[in-house]
């Protein structure tokens, strides 16, 4: 396999993992306005969970055996880091309740209190598959910096990720942790749940088309490289055996010179 290869698999990885991000969180608001959604919601989402966490290790991982064979060290790191935020991801949802606890017993009001909900939301949003693929795709524009194709939608992706990552920060805050210290315009601008949710969902819809788009790239990348390799081993010249394949380690150099100077004669 060339590097585009691993390239382009690690790319449709992440495109199956931001499809069920996607059809995950759009029946989550769907259950929202119906019940009949909810289980079949909540039981998909747990299965995404899991999904997600295992599919993004392996395309990471991947992506590092294309940087390792190509001895680009700096990248590879690039790819460690994000399977360490992964790993986070998957382990942090064991211990959030605790921490959620310890953290809400501070009294709102207070100083404490307003740092605590602030930190509680950047904690709740930071460890999420949402601000995952975010840095992946902020990973994406600076792996592909030059490349006009991918650039656009590489972009809006981040945009759109970090718009909604930032909200997310607030609406955790102020909806779920109970943060009024800013005033009343401040809690009615993000406790807004129809932003949260679009954001939410333009965000998977833009990182499907951003990975639908690097895999298409990559893949055409590597039928062209696939094509210079063989290219190459063609042209290899084939030296000719000093040793025989009956009798291993005998030289017969000797012997098939002399054999071959008897036949030119």
């Amino acid at each position: 396999m060339t590097k585009s290869d691993y390239l382009s698999n690690s790319a449709k990885i992440l495109l199956m993992s931001s499809a069920l991000l996607f059809v995950a969180n759009l029946l989550a608001v769907i259950g929202a306005y119906s019940e009949v959604f909810v289980i079949p919601a909540e039981k998909f989402s747990t299965f995404c969970f899991y999904a997600v966490f295992l599919l993004g290790f392996i395309a990471f991982n991947g992506e590092g055996i294309a940087y390792k064979h190509s001895r680009e060290n700096g990248n590879k790191k690039k790819t460690t880091y994000l399977k360490i935020l992964v790993l986070f991801v998957f382990l942090v949802r064991y211990i959030k309740t605790p921490v959620e606890k310890l953290a809400l017993s501070v009294n709102a009001e207070s100083f404490g209190g307003v740092v605590t909900r602030l930190l509680l939301g950047v904690f709740n949003t930071v460890f999420s598959y949402g601000f995952l693929l975010t840095i992946v795709s902020l990973w994406y524009i600076f792996r592909d910096n030059g490349i006009k194709k991918l650039l656009p939608f590489e972009t809006c992706a981040f945009a759109v990720g970090l718009m909604y990552n930032v909200y997310k920060v607030f609406n955790y805050a102020v909806a779920k942790y109970g943060l009024a210290a800013f005033g009343e315009l401040f809690v009615s601008v993000f406790s807004n749940k129809l932003i949260l949710n679009v954001l939410c969902l333009l965000q998977f819809l833009l990182d499907i088309f951003m990975c639908l788009t690097v895999m298409k790239y990559y893949d055409k990348k590597a039928v062209k490289e696939q094509e210079e390799k063989s290219k190459v081993n063609k042209k290899t010249v084939v030296t000719k055996r000093i040793y025989s394949t009956d009798c291993c380690g005998i030289d017969n150099l000797e012997d098939t010179f002399f054999s071959e100077q008897k036949e030119e004669e």
